[in-house]
């Protein structure tokens, strides 16, 4: 399945594109919800398919090269099947490439790509630094043309930003994220998602015209200011100002978590006119419910939920970035600098979870392990030690009082917004046993130990 996997997009469809063919049913929807319309009988503009299914009719035919996705849990491991991967999706597109000049289209590339990982487009540099994976895609496209195309979505959106700034924006390799593309230049970021995605884009660019208008200084100085935003073929777009420094390291320094509590706790207290409630975690363990194979897992998780939502009622809501890690965190020596990608963010979030993710996710940056299992292994014991003061400094400023038994259901509640917005965002990942065992079914396996898993047969201790 291609759920999730379609921020490619806009790097490849031709801006006037308006008539497509394709076989995957998800694509189909995304074309559709976008303005575009689906042709069986007649030539298309664009064919999106396995090589196998293409009728090479098209001006433009795009063949996708996705192996069965394989998992590795540490480093090393991890590194040889993508090695392995990389090296089999160079050679599958290679005969594609074959297959799409004997069809006709004397004009093929190969773009190689990965999710949530640069584009590989021809005579594009990179314009941040790389993570290790990223030298190893394991997926690939060839694009096969006959004629000339005109500029692509994310071209001509390129183009619309330079008329805007007065000046030419030179983009590097464009990043495909769930849904939706981000294409860093000097001095902007673009942001540009066909279909669904947009809802994404849409909330990024309410968040940042939100704290730029209500947020204490605080804050302010560390949000891009949004510039512009339209609608250009079938994507929407928007752009803001690129903020200086580099991602913040995985070695979290003493310095730099201070700067984050101020940040996190003048972001909790933003003010909004109708306060917000946030989405009640019952709804959050419906999503990965249907995602469970076994019974007993599905009534687990949604007992957690409604035990989530009265466990947790009284704590005061605020406003929260929900992707708070270190990619996400521009830094300038020790120094808090800017926090960027707020299309996750939200009113009504619980306190002290943007904290969690942080600290969690630089964990996992050195040890590589998945969500649910480091939740299992360090958090869930960490909480039932008490916590650290760290949290206990960012509680006491939002006025909370914390104990052992309050911070284990708030990491379960952090858990559970992740791994649902993991599984609603890429669907996929419900038929991937390794994904599902080491970022559900553990965490659900340890209920026994530190929460409820039967209504009225044990509270948190």
């Amino acid at each position: 399945m291609w759920s999730g996997s379609f921020g490619w997009l806009p790097a490849l469809i031709p801006a006037d594109a308006g008539t497509f063919r394709v076989t995957d049913p998800v694509l189909e929807e995304i074309l559709v919800d976008a303005g575009g319309r689906l042709v069986d009988g007649q030539p298309p503009d664009v064919e999106i398919a396995e090589v196998s299914h293409i009728s090479g009719d098209a001006r433009l035919a795009i063949a996708r090269v996705d192996p069965e996705h394989q998992e590795g849990g540490r480093l090393l491991v991890a590194a040889a099947i993508r090695g392995r991967e990389t090296i089999r999706a160079r050679l599958a597109a290679r005969r594609v490439g074959k297959r799409l000049r004997a069809l006709g289209y004397s004009e093929t590339v190969v773009v190689l790509w990965d999710i949530d990982q640069f584009v590989h487009l021809p005579g594009r540099r990179v314009t941040v630094r790389r993570r290790a994976a990223e030298f190893l895609p394991q997926r690939a496209l060839v694009v096969g043309r006959r004629e000339d195309h005109g500029p692509t979505v994310l071209e001509a959106v390129a183009e619309e930003v330079s008329g805007q700034v007065g000046h030419a924006v030179e983009y590097g390799r464009p990043l495909a994220r769930q849904g939706r593309m981000v294409a860093v230049a000097d001095e902007h970021v673009l942001r540009i998602a066909i279909g669904p995605g947009r809802k994404k884009i849409k909330q990024h660019e309410q968040t940042l015209e939100f704290l730029a208008a209500a947020a204490p200084s605080v804050i302010r100085k560390r949000v891009p200011r949004l510039l512009a935003a339209g609608k250009l073929g079938l994507g929407e777009w928007s752009v803001e100002e690129r903020l200086s420094g580099s991602a913040a390291s995985h070695q979290l320094g003493q310095r730099l978590l201070d700067e984050c509590i101020d940040f996190l706790v003048a972001l909790h207290n933003v003010a909004l006119a109708d306060g917000g409630a946030g989405t009640p975690l019952l709804e959050k363990a419906k999503i990965v419910a249907a995602a469970c194979a076994s019974t007993e897992h599905r009534d687990a998780v949604l007992e957690l939920g409604s035990n989530l939502d009265a466990e947790l009622s009284e704590l005061p809501r605020g406003f929260g970035h929900g992707d708070f890690w270190t990619r996400n965190l521009l830094v300038t020596g020790d120094r808090l600098g800017a926090v960027i990608d707020w299309d996750s963010a939200a009113p009504g979030s619980l306190p002290l979870l943007d904290l969690l993710h942080l600290t969690l996710s630089a964990r996992r940056e050195k040890t590589r392990e998945y969500l649910g299992e480091a939740v299992v292994r360090h958090q869930l014991p960490w909480a039932d030690a008490g916590g650290d003061e760290v949290v206990d400094s960012y509680c006491r400023r939002l006025g909370i009082d914390v104990d052992s038994r309050l911070l284990k259901w708030l990491v379960f509640a952090y858990w559970l917004e992740h791994v649902a917005y993991e599984l609603d965002y890429a669907r996929d990942r419900a038929g991937r046993p390794v994904w599902m065992h080491n970022n559900v079914e553990i965490v659900l396996d340890a209920l026994d130990g530190y929460a409820p898993t039967r209504s009225g047969t044990r509270l948190f201790t």
